[in-house]
């Protein structure tokens, strides 16, 4: 997944198409604290979607439901 799919802009995180759009949002970053700890902490509790243990598990559902085969 590239950026724009895992990230919720304004949510976890912006979304920027340029490096002055880029420099304006981690200028409003560093002038609200309250902004960025909320993103912050967002951003942390949607990394655990990426994490290595969440991966192997979804790796080995898929594994099983290939051996299982259609209709088992």
């Amino acid at each position: 997944a590239g950026q724009q799919e895992i990230v919720s802009d304004g949510i976890d995180g912006f979304l920027w198409q340029s490096l002055d759009e880029l420099a304006g949002r981690t200028l409003q970053l560093i002038r609200d604290a309250s902004l960025m700890e909320k993103m912050s902490l967002r951003a942390r509790e949607k990394s655990r979607d990426f994490g290595q243990d969440l991966f192997a598990q979804r790796a080995l559902e898929l594994v099983a439901s290939v051996l299982e085969g259609p209709g088992q």
